[in-house]
């Protein structure tokens, strides 16, 4: 993948805080999978790289494919500059026929971004991005008719962010259960 980013904020009142630049971005995947055991089995797993890619990351919560220095101290729009981000990520799962109608998948993610260090400057927003997230999670799926299927599923999450918040928080996790019933008409 091979993309143009933009910023602009053409629309500012003043002509000294206009601001337009642009960078390309680009990303490379691969993504694989192996059935096992009769199609009872399945094992798959991706992997992605690139600077400019965190739009197209489900894993990046923020999908930050660039960000520029325009607003910091000092910098003019004439010497603003726009890097992009280097987001890697990849994901490995299984899933597993207990019996025809009776499934269980696992799953665990990672993501890790890398950001220019002009980025710590921006106190009001800065301890809100995420350096790495990375998550896992199981569940079994359970289906009484071809039609229905019944779910449970727990979640386990991490992320770090790229500097503390304003309590000094450096980042967190999560855990969750839930439910879920599908109907397909």
């Amino acid at each position: 993948m091979v993309r143009n980013i933009g910023i602009n904020n053409e629309a500012a009142s003043a002509l000294a805080q206009r601001y337009h630049a642009s960078t390309i971005g680009y990303g490379v995947g691969a993504t694989g999978g192996l059935n096992l055991l009769d199609n009872r089995l399945a094992l798959f797993a991706t992997a992605n790289y690139g600077p400019g890619i965190g739009r197209y990351l489900i894993t990046v919560s923020q999908g930050f494919g660039a960000v520029t220095n325009f607003g910091l101290p000092g910098v003019t729009s004439q010497a603003a500059q726009i890097d992009t981000v280097t987001a890697t990520a990849g994901l490995v799962g299984l899933q597993y026929k207990l019996l025809p109608n009776l499934q269980a998948n696992a799953l665990i993610t990672a993501t890790s971004l890398s950001y220019p260090s002009y980025v710590t400057q921006f106190t009001t927003t800065s301890s809100a991005i995420n350096s790495s997230l990375w998550a896992t999670s199981v569940n079994l799926i359970y289906s009484p008719v071809p039609s229905v299927d019944l779910g449970l599923e727990y979640l386990h999450g991490s992320r770090t962010l790229v500097v503390p918040d304003a309590n000094g928080v450096r980042g967190g996790t999560a855990d969750r259960i839930h439910s879920m019933i599908l109907v397909r008409f």
